[in-house]
């Protein structure tokens, strides 16, 4: 039996480093496959900068300009590849096992 693919869906919007814990939380799951997309609504801190330095091509980074989260979501959901969709702020966590115990 393969797993189902997971698409997490983050929005940022001038909130790293908090953003950092979110990726994070997201890459860190005891469930896979895990597919992270960051939907970026046009900040201006370190956010570009930071999160292709520390995440690399582990997260697929989107920058758009800003249309509030609905709109960031919306953008990430059309992207995702997932069989399902896990949405999340960008200074929220996912507990380490949340995925897996919904899947």
């Amino acid at each position: 039996m393969t797993s189902a693919l997971v698409t997490v869906v983050v929005v940022a919007y001038n909130n790293w480093p908090e953003l950092e814990l979110a990726i994070q939380s997201a890459l860190s799951q005891t469930y896979a496959p895990i597919e992270v997309i960051v939907v970026d609504n046009s900040s201006t801190d370190a956010t570009l900068r930071e999160v292709a330095t520390r995440f690399g091509a582990r997260v697929r980074y989107v920058l758009q300009p800003n249309t509030g989260d609905a709109g960031a979501y919306n953008t990430g959901i059309r992207l995702a590849k997932g069989e399902f969709v896990q949405l999340l702020d960008g200074d929220d966590v996912l507990t380490p096992y949340k995925i897996e115990k919904q899947v």
